[in-house]
């Protein structure tokens, strides 16, 4: 039961760590990244900022830039600033529901259920 914690605590700290808010795309190492392209909260965060920085309230070009602040913003962060992230996001959360759901299906379908 504590490495089953362990281990759970250890892939929450991975899954919020690799999405994009607390390190930035760019700061991930190489290495490292695909934990940065597996992570379900990634492709939710992505369709709510380019949602939200896409805009009408974020277009206004600020001052000595050639860009929208919205944009500016999200590529300041690492996040996708083209609006077609925000389709790629929701098709990748929809398949990661059919994911879990299989995976669900098929682990209460082939394990074994006693309680030791």
């Amino acid at each position: 039961m504590i490495s089953a914690n362990i281990f759970g605590s250890f892939a929450f700290l991975l899954l919020f760590a690799m999405r994009g808010f607390v390190l930035s795309r760019d700061d991930i190492k190489k290495w490292w990244i695909w934990g940065y392209w597996i992570s379900p909260m990634m492709y939710g965060q992505t369709a709510i900022i380019v949602n939200e920085f896409s805009g009408k309230s974020w277009r206004h070009v600020p001052p000595n830039s050639t860009k929208p602040l919205g944009v500016t913003i999200m590529k300041s962060r690492g996040f996708f600033p083209h609006a077609y992230w925000y389709w790629i996001s929701i098709g990748a959360l929809f398949g990661f529901v059919l994911l879990f759901n299989i995976c669900f299906t098929l682990a209460l379908t082939y394990l074994n259920r006693e309680f030791v």
